[in-house]
């Protein structure tokens, strides 16, 4: 499935090699168990004994054994450098001078790949389900590939493309921008009043210690911004004139990420709280669609067609099951 191929390659390439190694299969399926916990159900009443709490629970637990078993081995070795985020992590040190303990760093790891893995699953479905119904933009993605790696077969000698390789990839950043414009798996944002807000223009004053929840994707489709705004149109990021957004960016040490509230659609957030994860999404998606789309021709099921949202939980993935040709 795509979550964990997305898992998989995450936690290998941010975590280290041995958190890969310790992972199976039904990771990813524990990570679906957490998410599915996301719900205001689980916000407001967290003391129900429900079964998917008691899931959830068991879930978390088998997590943090994997990565707690890993932690410790890591800590036996401490003359190897690495440099991947368990590293990082475990010579981090709290504004008191205190070291995260392995707990807290094992809850940090969980965080991380729970952060990026339903998202960045979700968007690559869309991708791909987009692509199965559009076979005018895979030939042009095909194109523009041959173009950078040369012909590029369809057997296991794939070419293994260079991170500058990915980056010049500007039809794949054009389908994953489309993507997280018309179909972005967080729909909401919430920031916490911390100083008491007049609404401009009404009587409203919200007081502070209150939450704010907007929603980005409405927006993301309003034709004031984007013209045919429901439609899932990649070229309409070929141009400037077709990105109405603040190009503004900062680096907070992990890579250049855009930080402008002003722009239509906010699929990472905004300001000093937007995700630090942008640059990898676009690259692990990236390579993951040039791998498939080099790979294999993809149909959608025409008795099914494009299916509907699933606004259930905290991140908005299709209504399953979805069936594909390839």
């Amino acid at each position: 499935s795509v979550s964990e191929l997305i898992v998989m390659t995450a936690s290998h390439t941010l975590l280290g090699p041995e958190i890969r190694a310790k992972l199976h299969e039904g990771v990813a399926d524990l990570y679906h168990t957490l998410d599915s916990c996301f719900t205001p159900l689980h916000f407001l009443f967290e003391w129900l004994p429900l079964p998917s709490y008691y899931a959830s629970d068991r879930a978390h637990a088998e997590l943090d054994s994997i990565f707690g078993a890993v932690i410790a081995e890591r800590r036996k070795r401490v003359d190897e450098k690495h440099t991947d985020m368990l590293d990082a992590l475990m010579a981090s040190r709290y504004k008191n001078g205190e070291p995260l303990s392995d707990k807290h760093v094992g809850n940090m790891l969980i965080a991380l790949l729970m952060a990026g893995q339903h998202t960045s699953a979700a968007t690559t479905t869309w991708a791909l389900l987009n692509l199965a119904a559009n076979p005018d933009v895979v030939a042009n993605v095909r194109a523009e590939v041959a173009t950078v790696m040369g012909d590029v077969p369809t057997t296991a000698d794939l070419p293994v493309p260079s991170f500058e390789d990915v980056k010049s990839f500007d039809a794949l950043d054009h389908i994953v921008r489309e993507t997280l414009r018309i179909r972005s798996p967080l729909v909401q944002v919430m920031r916490k009043v911390i100083k008491s807000v007049a609404v401009p223009n009404t009587d409203y004053v919200i007081p502070a210690g209150n939450y704010i929840v907007a929603s980005p994707i409405i927006s993301a489709t309003d034709e004031k911004y984007y013209t045919d705004a429901e439609a899932w149109v990649p070229a309409r990021w070929a141009t400037a004139s077709d990105e109405p957004q603040d190009k503004a960016t900062t680096d907070y040490g992990f890579g250049a990420t855009t930080t402008s509230a002003r722009s239509p659609t906010l699929p990472f957030g905004a300001g000093r709280h937007r995700c630090i994860g942008e640059q990898f999404a676009y690259l692990q998606i990236k390579t993951i669609l040039y791998v498939l789309l080099s790979r294999f021709d993809f149909e959608l099921d025409p008795k099914r067609g494009m299916p509907p949202r699933n606004f259930n939980s905290m991140v908005v993935l299709p209504e399953g099951p979805v069936l594909c040709r390839y």
